[in-house]
C-alpha cells in the first residue's frame, strides 16, 4: 500500500465560561467539501483504509452542541459545547 505522509498544524483550545466547556479544534488541511455528508455515520473519504467514519457522530453524541466551519483548500474548525454544571437557582445558558 502506498501511503503519503502529510504534515500540518492542528490547534486545540479549551475554555470554561458560564457553566460550559468549549472545545475548539482547527487545522490547515484540505477542508471538507460537504459537511452534511461528512457528518453521516460511516462516511469516509478513504474507504480502503481502516476507518470507521464515526468521528463527527461520536463528537455530536457526547456534546450538547457542535458547529463545523470548513473551507476547501484552507482547513476546518470544529467548535463543541458541553454544559458541565447547572445550579438550581442560576440556570445560565451557554451559546456558540
Amino acid at each position: 500500500m502506498d501511503m503519503k505522509i502529510q504534515f500540518g498544524i492542528i490547534k486545540i483550545s479549551c475554555k470554561i465560561f458560564a457553566n460550559c466547556v468549549y472545545i475548539e479544534i482547527s487545522d490547515n488541511g484540505k477542508g471538507i467539501q460537504d459537511i452534511e455528508q461528512a457528518k453521516m455515520p460511516l462516511f469516509t473519504t478513504k474507504p480502503t483504509l481502516e476507518r470507521a467514519g464515526m468521528g463527527f457522530t461520536i463528537m455530536e453524541s457526547f456534546m450538547d452542541d457542535m458547529y463545523i466551519e470548513s473551507v476547501v483548500g484552507i482547513g476546518t474548525k470544529v467548535i463543541m459545547k458541553k454544559l458541565i454544571k447547572q445550579t438550581a437557582d442560576k440556570k445560565e445558558m451557554c451559546n456558540l
